[in-house]
């Protein structure tokens, strides 16, 4: 499943599954509500929780855990890669994430705060 990595009104960075980031356009006659329903239900978000060393880089030792059926999971990010800019600058798009391949998961650093709100209201 592909990851939502920032949006605006006119277009969507997008990161995919291999750690590729793709740029999605909003069609013509889909209106700024219908876009961010889309964009709510097509994609995943990104993880942004993760701690950072003084590099700006994921901590390798960090992770998370979860419960399920009375038992406690704990799952350890051990491969980490610095962070990268990726953007699309005809639409005005700019994020700061890297890609952890072990894990498929999108790490961002600089997420938009109002991202989860409008994802939230649409």
């Amino acid at each position: 499943m592909d990851t939502l990595l920032s949006f605006n009104d006119d277009a969507a960075l997008v990161g995919d599954a291999d750690g590729v980031v793709r740029t999605v356009a909003r069609l013509s006659g889909l209106s700024s509500d219908q876009w961010g329903k889309e964009l709510r239900y097509d994609y995943l978000e990104p993880d942004q929780h993760w701690f950072r060393n003084a590099n700006d880089v994921p901590d390798p030792q960090t992770g998370g855990y979860w419960h399920e059926n009375g038992q406690t999971y704990i799952e350890l990010i051990q491969a980490v890669k610095p962070l990268e800019t990726f953007s699309d600058k005809s639409f005005g798009l700019s994020i700061r994430a890297t890609f952890l391949p072990n894990t498929n998961w999108w790490v961002v650093a600089d997420i938009d705060p109002s991202m989860d709100d409008d994802l939230e209201e649409t």
